[in-house]
């Protein structure tokens, strides 16, 4: 969302590249906002046991939970939301029983301006019943900050490759 305007360092798409030498097919970023009904056929599409990822900065960020109550009863294997913003939360629904894991980042309005402050709510109680692995990581920093890789893309990339083996092992 917003593009290299909004991010002119290009965290995200340099996450996705990164994502893509682990073995996994990714979406180019940005994507708009209109796009999430094409996203969500895009996943519907996929083989059943296929693990989905979805990861997102700013507004985009806010729409994560949108898509994967788009695709509901598939699963979402994870969801990593940067950033999410007060302002684009409106018809946003929660983070639901069928995402596995999600990763919220956030940070505070002294450095977003209320553009990374906004932390997704999960539907189940956090961790409760194994429904849905869910973290908050605090990192201030100016928005987007989805070129943080140390507090950001590693962390995101470690929930993967955890995802990754436990799937392998199953």
């Amino acid at each position: 969302m917003g593009g290299s305007i909004l991010d002119p360092a290009g965290g995200l798409a340099i996450l996705n590249a990164r994502i893509g030498r682990l073995g996994i097919r990714v979406r180019s970023s940005p994507w708009a906002m209109g796009d999430v009904e094409a996203i969500a056929k895009e996943i519907k599409k996929r083989a059943d046991g296929s693990l989905t990822f979805l990861i997102g900065d700013s507004c985009g960020a806010n729409r994560l939970p949108l898509i994967a109550s788009m695709v509901f009863p598939r699963k979402v294997a994870y969801i990593g939301c940067i950033q999410a913003s007060i302002y684009c939360q409106a018809g946003c629904p929660h983070i639901g029983h069928n995402v596995e894991n999600a990763h919220i980042f956030y940070s505070d309005f002294a450095h977003t301006m209320g553009l990374g402050t906004y932390i997704p709510v999960c539907l189940d109680p956090p961790n409760n019943r194994g429904a849905t692995q869910y973290v908050q990581s605090y990192v201030p920093a100016a928005h987007p900050d989805d070129n943080d890789v140390e507090r950001v893309q590693n962390p995101i990339l470690n929930d993967i490759k955890r995802i990754l083996k436990e799937h392998e092992q199953r």
